[in-house]
């Protein structure tokens, strides 16, 4: 016969603690049926393992810079797993658990227009996180615009104009950009359908030709700046 041993783990200490008991709150509950014959089985455990990983508090803040002051607000919109939020904002989240941070730019509070500097983590305008083990402060730096109307430059790398793609097959579309401050992400469009958004140079989206023969698409690839200027270049392709 062999042994079946339940337990949690201390998140702390990393000592078990065994299924029921009683004694100790931080012990899980486990249920179980018998059937005839008696063939006793766990059909029921809470919280799940991974619940071991236990919420923190988080907090979202902007912060507008003007020279050498920097002045906090409340007024600066974030999208937290893309839902538009008002900062300063606080939220509870399990350990490990990823989510998405987007500081939207550029965005116009009263009469001035203020772009994406940074954030404090150094991610991107658009960038996931992991929830940490400690409460986190997570700021986004914003600064006047200064007035850029220069769209980014973008160029379709991948693939060629006028090529061919194998019907069913996935190909990886390439592209480069570059601007006079800074691109923030280049989106791919097949058909005027959005494919990938990627905020990293080397800009790349992996697209699944559909099985029909002998179509024709339009492939699109559109950079954005901070000040939201965009730039666009187009090929098209057929598949065979």
């Amino acid at each position: 016969g062999a042994n079946l041993e339940l337990f949690s783990v201390d998140a702390a200490t990393g000592a078990k603690i065994p299924v029921n008991d009683r004694t100790n709150t931080q012990s899980v509950k486990a249920s179980q049926r018998v059937t005839s014959p008696a063939r006793p089985f766990v059909i029921a455990i809470s919280p799940l393992p991974r619940a071991v990983r236990v919420p923190v508090n988080s907090a979202i803040d902007c912060a507008i810079t003007n020279g050498a002051t920097t002045v906090n607000t409340n007024t600066i919109q974030v999208r937290l797993d893309g839902q538009p939020q008002t900062t300063p904002l606080s939220f509870v989240g399990v350990v490990g658990i990823v989510r998405n941070l987007e500081a939207v730019s550029p965005q116009t509070v009263g009469s001035t227009t203020y772009v994406f500097q940074s954030w404090s983590d150094g991610g991107a305008a658009s960038h996931s996180i992991s929830t940490p083990a400690t409460d986190t402060t997570y700021t986004a730096v914003f600064s006047p615009s200064a007035g850029d109307t220069i769209p980014p430059v973008v160029s379709i790398t991948n693939p060629a104009q006028g090529s061919i793609v194998a019907r069913k097959s996935t190909v990886t579309l390439t592209a480069t950009a570059s601007d006079n401050v800074g691109v923030t992400r280049v989106e791919f469009y097949v058909n005027g359908s959005l494919q990938c958004t990627d905020t990293s140079a080397g800009y790349t989206c992996s697209w699944r030709v559909p099985n029909q023969p002998n179509r024709t698409y339009q492939i699109e690839a559109r950079a954005f700046d901070q000040a939201g200027n965009s730039g666009s270049a187009l090929v098209q392709v057929t598949s065979r």
